[in-house]
């Protein structure tokens, strides 16, 4: 259970519940960049309170465990996360814009610090709130204004694609990472590819399943493989989503102890 909290916190997991449906897949058109961009943008998800009932599997190191999980997301200030087998919470993570918290129960300790955290996990250097619930919901993680960004049409594969390469004497960071993205034609991400040009490290998040609900297009399915020193895969499935707000307590108990993270 241990190593599913740290992984989804790493990344990371009677109401009226938003019963998803397959939208299909539209044709991709040519179009410029500023005419893409406003499209995509226009297809953000939009809600106020977010629930996502699933699963989680995480393959690290060669070790596998999978929980049941409870994401809770509500608006840009919170991601609440509950994992727990047979019923009964294993583990609990809370992250808000400035702070990322987590306990296990097992071994009774928590984590309580920033996003270095998820930065050092996930071998990155970009990842802050808001760009760790675009990672969960399938949006591109934008590091770069949109002039920065290439966007050309694969009508053979039917995707848009999406390319930013940093100019790596003007950056001021210690990792250069160049990002690929591939669409589909109703501009929902099929794959985000990230390779660090000063490492091996490389980071791939796929989409799947996606469907069309109250709050917008969800994916059914996120995979997160992390290739470096070592092989990493965490996969989220989504089974149920609900706009509903619901209560989501967070406290660590206070007999646990820190958690070092190596």
């Amino acid at each position: 259970m241990k190593q599913i909290i740290l992984a989804l916190t790493a990344l990371l997991f009677v109401q009226c519940a938003v019963q998803p449906t397959d939208s299909g897949t539209a044709n991709v058109e040519n179009m410029n960049r500023e005419a893409f961009f406003r499209e995509y943008v226009a297809k953000e998800p939009n809600f106020e309170h977010l629930q996502i009932r699933g699963k989680v599997t995480a393959n690290l190191n060669g070790k596998q465990n999978s929980a049941s999980s409870r994401i809770y997301m509500q608006g840009d200030e919170r991601i609440w996360v509950n994992l727990s087998m047979l019923g009964i919470t294993g583990a609990r993570a809370n992250i808000t814009p400035s702070r990322v918290q987590a306990y296990e129960v097992i071994d009774r300790t928590y984590i309580d610090g920033d996003f270095a955290f998820f930065n050092e996990k996930l071998k990155v250097d970009f990842i802050n709130f808001e760009r760790l619930q675009q990672l969960l919901l399938g949006r591109m993680l934008l590091l770069g204004a949109q002039d920065a960004y290439k966007m050309s049409v694969d009508k053979a594969n039917n995707e848009f694609v999406v390319e930013y390469q940093p100019n790596q004497s003007a950056s001021g960071t210690s990792q250069i990472f160049a990002l690929k993205y591939f669409l589909d034609g109703n501009f929902r991400l099929l794959r985000a590819e990230m390779q660090d040009r000063n490492s091996p490290t490389t980071l791939t998040a796929t989409y799947e399943n996606w469907s069309s609900t109250a709050a917008g297009d969800l994916p059914g399915i996120v995979k997160v493989v992390i290739k470096g020193t070592q092989n990493d895969e965490i996969t989220l499935e989504y089974n149920t989503f609900d706009l509903t707000p619901m209560d989501a307590p967070f406290n660590i108990p206070g007999n646990y102890s820190p958690r070092e993270i190596n």
